[in-house]
């Protein structure tokens, strides 16, 4: 009997001390899933209020001027001012630095389907697009203004300098304010247009009984 009590609390000791393990487990998963949601909603604070620390306010600052810089760096391309290689380093740079941003909003984002029905989400991703054209094309713009190269040149010095141009619609804290007047406006535009409807068809029908019939 005496070792059947042992064997007894021996398998109990066991089955306690895998249990707290799991436990254990659990909670420094959960702990670890805690500081990272932590993390991300930092990130993303940062990203999206400006004046949610200093650091944020300065990196909303120092934008502005790089996407006004990289609007007039294809019109230097044009005047001559800028290129080939140098050029070419210039934009990939520039296009990178746009790309890194949209990646680390995507991953810090609380919600990818709002990420992905997000406006300026869109204009981000088509600013950097040009990158996949640039590396079909090598990158450094070729003299070449025939067949082809006029779709390449058209839309990588003067579609480009749009988009990016666009990219700062997001940093415009009073259009977000327009925009959602706008949505608003929308939600009871059917309605309008029904009582609009409604009265031009009882208008006509009113014209159509007064009217003599040569007038019509």
């Amino acid at each position: 009997p005496g070792h059947g009590h042992r064997g007894m609390t021996a398998k109990l000791s066991k089955q306690l001390t895998a249990e707290l393990a799991a436990r254990l487990a659990s909670n420094e998963r959960f702990s670890l899933m805690t500081r990272r949601n932590r993390w991300l909603q930092t990130a993303w604070i940062f990203l999206s209020e400006p004046d949610s620390s200093p650091g944020a306010r300065i990196y909303y600052i120092m934008m502005n001027p790089l996407i006004l810089s990289s609007v007039f760096l294809p019109f230097s391309q044009q005047g001559g001012l800028l290129g080939g290689m140098t050029a070419a380093l210039c934009e990939i740079l520039v296009e990178s630095l746009f790309l890194l941003e949209l990646l680390v909003r995507f991953a810090v984002c609380p919600s990818k389907k709002a990420f992905c029905n997000s406006s300026y989400n869109f204009i981000d991703l088509l600013a950097i697009l040009p990158l996949a054209l640039r590396s079909c094309v090598g990158f450094e713009l070729p003299n070449q203004t025939d067949g082809y190269w006029v779709l390449v040149h058209t839309i990588l010095l003067g579609v480009v300098p749009i988009l990016r141009l666009l990219k700062l619609l997001r940093r415009f804290e009073k259009f977000h304010l327009v925009q959602e007047a706008f949505r608003e406006a929308l939600e009871a535009l059917p309605v309008l247009l029904y009582a609009l409807s409604l009265m031009a068809l009882a208008f006509a029908a009113l014209i159509y009984l007064s009217e003599p019939r040569e007038n019509i």
